[in-house]
């Protein structure tokens, strides 16, 4: 079995699910994993390498979405609102407001890919505000960042490549 450097995962056209919702199929998308360490050296033995501590983690998946409907932007932007008219969205929320109970489950699923093997889990994604994201006028594309928190169910995991979809 061939390791697999997650800290930059070109997934490529994928299939996208956000809180069970089928979001459609996309151009592709990207998994950004890192780990920051500090490490620990042993006084006795000047600057050898003792241990080290995992002080932080992250992971993250940008999504590029091929065309940008009014029902999509209304499912990844967790905070808006369908006004009266079906064509026009408010986006917005109050101030100080926690965004972790708004986090779901996001799957994503390569499309050359058969059964659930390839497919990438973030247990608790939350799509970051509109502003982080890039629009492409000459394509119509828009690339929308969601970011993993940490789920207390899978602890110490933000993702997981690979398995059944049991997290409904």
């Amino acid at each position: 079995m061939a390791l697999v450097d997650v800290t930059n995962l070109n997934l490529g056209p994928c299939q996208v699910f956000w809180n069970n919702v089928d979001l459609g199929y996309h151009r592709g998308a990207t998994l950004q994993y890192n780990e920051v360490y500090e490490e620990i050296k042993a006084e006795d033995h000047g600057e050898i390498l003792y241990d080290r501590i995992l002080k932080e983690k992250s992971c993250q998946v940008t999504v590029t979405f091929n065309e940008v409907v009014i029902d999509l932007l209304e499912e990844v932007l967790i905070n808006s609102t369908t006004l009266s008219s079906p064509t026009r969205l408010r986006i917005g929320t109050d101030p100080n407001v926690t965004q972790r109970s708004l986090a779901r489950l996001l799957r994503l699923h390569p499309i050359n890919s058969v059964g659930f093997a390839d497919d990438v889990y973030l247990f608790k994604a939350l799509p970051y505000p509109p502003h982080l994201w890039t629009y492409n006028n000459d394509d119509r594309t828009v690339m929308v960042l969601f970011k993993a928190l940490q789920h207390s169910s899978f602890s110490p995991g933000l993702f997981q490549i690979g398995g059944i979809n049991q997290w409904s």
